[in-house]
């Protein structure tokens, strides 16, 4: 039996492009659950029958691991958690974004975003529409959580067949992680590795002053997955509800 058998692929709606993402559950002696969706009833309803079509449901997870901290990926962390008492693991480089909680960051997107369209050149009274849009988006679609169990990169998760290494992959945000299989070859890419496009680079509101920009830093992830994962037996990312099969593009 492969990894990819053992791992189950709910594609839960977002209410934007490009109107889905992937959300895995590991049915183990610790269900583990990678990513949650966005906190949209839609979602969390998709979320909930795909777990009860498994035979499992929200309160049953043992663990979640989030894969980067962007809302689509977990932005229903914290209701999450809350009905099932289970531990939240996120790089800390994303943890302000699922432990400061929607108030604080959308405050700084409101401030950047104004920023942003004012040195643009957009109208004032567009620009404070498309704002507000973004920041009332924001709010509305993340739980933040209470608490957060950190990681580095490097740390290893065990299941009853296999196990999952966290690699640290930094570009889509500074926190971004992927989890492999080493044994069995598999990767879950979160949105550092989308088949057939090149993933949205995210700039940080707050960039780390010990990492580089976004645009520097994936291109370096890149060549990291490449000398670590080689060519994957399976890699999964949210651009397809499928399982798909690819090759690391090769950057010099």
């Amino acid at each position: 039996m492969t990894t990819l058998a053992k791992i189950e692929r709910i594609v839960v709606p977002v209410p934007f492009p490009p109107g889905s993402t992937n959300c895995y559950f590991i049915p183990d002696s610790t269900p583990t659950l990678v990513d949650t969706g966005i906190n949209t009833p839609e979602a969390l309803k998709v979320l909930h029958d795909g777990l009860r079509k498994l035979g499992a449901s929200i309160s049953d997870i043992g663990r979640i691991i989030l894969t980067h901290g962007h809302s689509d990926h977990a932005g229903s962390v914290g209701t999450v958690a809350a009905a099932s008492n289970a531990p939240v693991f996120v790089h800390y480089r994303d943890k302000r974004w699922t432990l400061a909680g929607a108030e604080e960051v959308s405050g700084e997107n409101e401030e950047f975003f104004r920023r942003f369209f004012q040195e643009a050149g957009v109208p004032e009274e567009i620009a404070d529409k498309n704002t507000m849009g973004i920041v009332s988006r924001f709010r509305k679609h993340f739980s933040p959580v209470s608490g957060l169990e950190l990681l580095k990169g490097g740390e290893l998760f065990s299941f009853d067949l296999f196990k999952l290494v966290a690699i640290h992959t930094p570009g889509h945000t500074a926190g971004s992680i992927c989890l492999f299989d080493e044994t069995g070859g598999l990767l879950l890419s979160g949105d550092c590795l989308i088949e057939s496009v090149i993933p949205y680079i995210c700039a940080e509101l707050r960039p780390p002053e010990d990492l580089p920009p976004p645009a520097i830093l994936w291109p370096r992830t890149v060549r990291k997955i490449a000398r670590r994962v080689g060519r994957p037996a399976g890699a999964t990312g949210p651009a397809r509800p499928r399982r798909a099969l690819f090759r690391p593009p090769a950057i010099d």
